[in-house]
């Protein structure tokens, strides 16, 4: 649901970065994209293990987004983040 928190998992050695994703004192957010949102909405990841965190999913938002983990705070446009910024994902959400 819109403004709930999402608990998710990811592959920490899976991906094109020298170091595995979620490595300790490297600040994470997820990306969330939405038909009604021109750039990404940038939301910080606490991580509770090893490719293991959570997230505040903003208030407002319904139906279908796409979320992306990224190193990035929210100075990536949308395509910045489909071509190089996305660490994970992206994942569908279904938000209600």
């Amino acid at each position: 649901m819109s403004g709930s928190t999402l608990n998710f998992g990811w592959s920490p050695n899976t991906n094109n970065f020298s170091t595995p994703v979620g490595t300790t004192g490297q600040d994470l957010y997820l990306a969330i994209t939405h038909a009604n949102v021109s750039d990404p909405i940038y939301q910080q990841v606490q991580t509770t293990g090893q490719g293991q965190g959570t997230v505040q999913l903003p208030e407002g938002l319904s139906g279908v987004v796409y979320a992306a983990l990224t190193a990035s705070s929210g100075d990536l446009t949308y395509h910045e983040l489909t071509t190089t910024g996305t660490m994970a994902g992206p994942a569908q959400l279904v938000l209600s």
